[in-house]
């Protein structure tokens, strides 16, 4: 048990995986709380203002970030606490907030470790693709500057942790790494095997498959591909008995572009946006509403989404690429990457074999199980106790 002291500049208005961003921070805060003896949290005012209604875990301490421009100050909170964490991924320009602890954590000969929950900088240049010369130069500059910062702040650090297997080789080189399997969900959260029965029963007799996409609507989360899919399905003859109603859940900047898209294909009579949910409630009740989630992700994040799904008797058709092979995922919920062809045939393929959801889930759910939340936190506790903060005692 540790006293934790978190920095962070997370986004108060975006839209995650269909969830409002403070909803999730706040039960991954309630789960840092369980694993450590306190934890203070350094974020911007403005955070904890707009999540007014969001019920944060009691006990937090929170420090606007504003008061903290001096080295004295910072210096000050690294000193009262065993541990202080660090987020990595902005470019130098956004990075002043995780630079500043992580000299003040130094100059107060505390341990700082230095978190990355995505690949940014490929993000960056994924989303820049098709846009102006301006925005793509913008999106390569930014990506060099995030690279240079990370490796300047992990070289110090006393570890390196990792959101999902698939930033192994793309983040900084460090002796002392912890790779976590990125979850949201709690044990209560997790349907009964009764109810995964009657789930695959209801499944086996629905008129339709229920589809559902749920991120950021940015190009480098892939929706495009959803709707490319279940335009695929409805076009070819041999899949006239396919017909499946895809939900986007979800905001972002390309929500637009896809609701044109969309509409273009004649796919608005098979096809809605549904916004964003609270969670878990909300957000998981909609969840079970569907049979199955298309993740479409293009870059090598491991979206926590995936065991909010099998939480809610959902089967994840998900990428090939190594964050999800990491997962130990069946084979059939695998696709190309990129692939709307691949897609297409998985969704046809579950569709036709409607038995695969009473074959796949229970096995699922105990998976999920293993992967809450609360395990991420304790397994991270654990690797900080054992390699960062013992070897430091006399």
């Amino acid at each position: 048990m540790t006293r934790l002291l978190l920095v962070t500049t997370i986004p108060v208005h975006s839209a995650a995986s269909g969830l409002r961003v403070l909803d999730l921070w706040a039960r991954d805060l309630e789960a840092q709380m369980a694993a450590a003896d306190a934890v203070t949290v350094v974020a911007p005012r403005r955070m904890a203002e707009a999540g007014s209604d969001v019920a944060w875990p009691e006990g937090i301490a929170w420090i606007d970030e504003a008061t903290c421009r001096g080295p004295d100050h910072a210096a000050e909170l690294a000193s009262a606490h065993d541990l202080v964490q660090v987020a990595g991924g902005e470019p130098a320009r956004r990075a002043s907030l995780a630079t500043r602890f992580a000299a003040a954590a130094r100059a107060s000969k505390r341990p700082f470790v230095v978190s990355l929950s995505s690949d940014r900088a490929r993000t960056g240049i994924l989303n820049a693709r098709g846009q102006g010369m301006l925005r793509r130069v913008r999106a390569w500059l930014d990506a060099r500057s995030i690279r240079a910062t990370d490796e300047r702040l992990v070289s110090d650090a006393a570890g390196l942790l990792l959101t999902g297997h698939g930033l192994v080789g793309r983040a900084p080189h460090h002796a002392n790494v912890h790779v976590g399997t990125a979850s949201w969900i709690q044990a209560g959260d997790v349907l009964t095997t009764e109810a995964l029965t009657a789930r695959a029963e209801e499944v086996a007799g629905a008129g339709r498959l229920e589809l559902v996409a749920a991120a950021r609507l940015e190009p480098m989360k892939g929706i495009h591909l959803a709707i490319d899919a279940l335009k695929i399905l409805a076009d070819r003859p041999e899949d006239s008995g396919v017909q499946p109603y895809l939900t986007i859940l979800g905001e972002g900047p390309a929500k637009d572009d896809l609701e044109n898209q969309a509409r273009d294909a004649g796919l608005s009579d098979r096809l809605s946006f549904g916004g964003t949910r609270a969670y878990p409630d909300a957000f998981l009740e909609e969840l079970s509403r569907h049979h199955l989630l298309l993740v479409t992700n293009l870059n090598v994040e491991q979206p926590r989404v995936v065991f909010d799904a099998l939480a809610a008797g959902v089967l994840p058709l998900c990428p090939d690429s190594p964050p999800y092979r990491a997962l130990g995922l069946d084979e059939r919920l695998l696709y190309p990457v990129g692939d709307a062809e691949g897609l297409a045939a998985a969704i046809r393929r579950f569709d036709e074999e409607r038995g695969l959801f009473e074959s796949l889930l229970p096995d699922l759910r105990e998976w999920a199980l293993e992967n809450t939340v609360d395990s991420m936190h304790r397994r991270r506790a654990e690797w900080i106790r054992e390699t960062i903060l013992v070897p430091k005692l006399p």
